[in-house]
């Protein structure tokens, strides 16, 4: 029986074109479900037009002046992702979960001798950054884990990436990003009002990854590696904290009391990023040789930069037929105008995407809603970030004249196969699905 001996090596390797500053980290960043506001939600986020709440901050601030009352409100959410894969006819499953707050919100009317002014502060959490993978099969195609080692006399063998192995990948990725909100709207005509929010923003998102790679072709055994290589395992991190704000503006025209008109612009917002990467490696070596190995130790590999990204413009609309609301909304996004200096895949594509909701009143303490829309990926022809549909349904309820309730469900699920890259193997075939429970508590004084 051979012998076999266990050396662990740290490489920490500068990987800045990898894993930084390119677009498709970017779009990670910003792209998602923005789960602020529990009957937002329920609509499937068409709420430009409606704004009847605290997130009116996030979707149009000009809808705050609908609020007539002191209002407190405080939302918490659960959320569970389960991913599954099928790679080279073998089926991986995994499930990530979490529970956090939402938001906590404070809405305070300045009594005003006609119209309405109101202010508003509120601390939200969303862009949850949760995903979880696991495969394992024969792998064909060479991937990114360097491998290296020197002996103890100083002799370096030849850096070399390995293939036709077998492939194990564990992946958990866990983040946010939270937000620090100030609003203020004011009523310019019985017809219209208008309104500005500034949304200070901090998050971290956390990837881990552990990998393994074994030989069982006895492929790597070539007397220039110094030693038959057997098993490379090991755990790579990626670290980053965010930091950045924007500013929306909106206007919100009501023609009629059964009819709105919602129009908000986000102003480019700006994302800071620090960056630290690490990858500690472990090799399982067949019949060492007697020549010690040492290890191989580099400092780790960290990047600041940062990202503008483009105007989004949003209109909406919602109109009242009896005890039923209907509203829909469509956001468009210039990301041809955003660059990252990312290379290649840094030419983006507009986006343009339609929300719609419906609320039915079943008396004037309980309702019902749903919604659908979808989220759209700027990349063309990147599998690694299709379209993303999401389903909401909700109620909203009076428990006293004071005290309200909302609860929202939503579902989401999207399929891709992974093009290759350092994060998933090519040919990956990926199936997520999303589910989140939110509840919310309003309280009007």
């Amino acid at each position: 029986m051979s012998k076999r001996i266990l050396l662990f090596a740290i490489f920490l390797l500068s990987c800045q074109t990898s894993f930084s500053q390119n677009s498709r980290d970017a779009i990670e960043f910003q792209l998602g479900q923005s789960f602020t506001g529990v009957k937002a939600i329920a609509l499937g986020d068409a709420f430009n037009s409606v704004a009847d709440d605290y997130s009116a901050m996030y979707w149009n601030p000009a809808g705050l002046t609908q609020e007539k009352k002191i209002t407190l409100a405080f939302s918490g959410r659960y959320i569970s992702v389960n991913t599954g894969s099928i790679y080279a006819s073998k089926h991986g499953q995994k499930t990530s979960n979490d529970i956090q707050v939402n938001n906590l919100s404070l809405i305070f009317p300045y009594p005003v001798f006609r119209g309405s002014l109101v202010f508003s502060v509120a601390y939200g959490r969303g862009n949850n950054y949760l995903q979880a993978l696991t495969l394992a099969a024969f792998d064909t195609h060479p991937n990114d884990y360097k491998i290296e080692y020197q002996y103890s006399d100083g002799t370096k063998i030849t850096p070399f990436y390995m293939e036709n192995v077998d492939r194990s990948e564990d992946i958990d990725q866990r983040g946010s990003l939270d937000k620090w909100s100030f609003g203020v709207a004011l009523d310019i005509s019985p017809e219209m009002a208008l309104g500005i929010s500034l949304h200070l923003i901090s998050g971290q998102m956390f990837y881990q990854n552990n990998y393994a790679q074994s030989d069982v072709l006895d492929l790597y055994n070539d007397p220039a590696l110094g030693q038959d290589v057997d098993v490379v395992s090991g755990t790579r991190s990626l670290d980053y904290n965010i930091s950045g704000y924007d500013l929306t503006i909106g206007a919100l025209v009501r023609p009629g009391n059964d009819f709105r008109i919602g129009f908000n612009a986000q102003i480019p917002l700006n994302f800071s990023v620090e960056e630290k990467y690490s990858d500690l490696m472990s090799i399982i070596f067949d019949d060492p040789l007697d020549i010690p190995i040492t290890n191989d130790e580099r400092e780790k590999s960290s990047a600041n930069y940062s990202y503008e990204y483009p105007v989004t413009f949003s209109l909406g609309i919602s109109k009242l037929f009896g005890p039923l609301l209907l509203t829909s909304q469509a956001d468009f996004q210039k990301w041809s105008d955003f660059s990252s200096g990312g290379g290649e895949d840094s030419q983006l594509s507009d986006v343009f995407f339609i929300r719609f909701g419906g609320e039915y009143s079943i008396s004037q303490f309980l309702f019902l809603r749903a919604g659908y829309y979808t989220v759209n990926n700027p990349i063309d022809n990147v599998s690694r970030y299709p379209r993303l549909h999401v389903y909401s349904i909700g109620s909203g309820f009076f428990v006293t004249k004071k005290l309200a309730i909302d609860i929202a469900l939503t579902y989401s699920n999207r399929n891709f196969i992974s093009p290759g890259d350092d994060i998933l193997p090519q040919n990956a075939d990926i199936e997520e699905k999303i589910i989140n429970g939110l509840f919310e508590l309003n309280y009007r004084f």
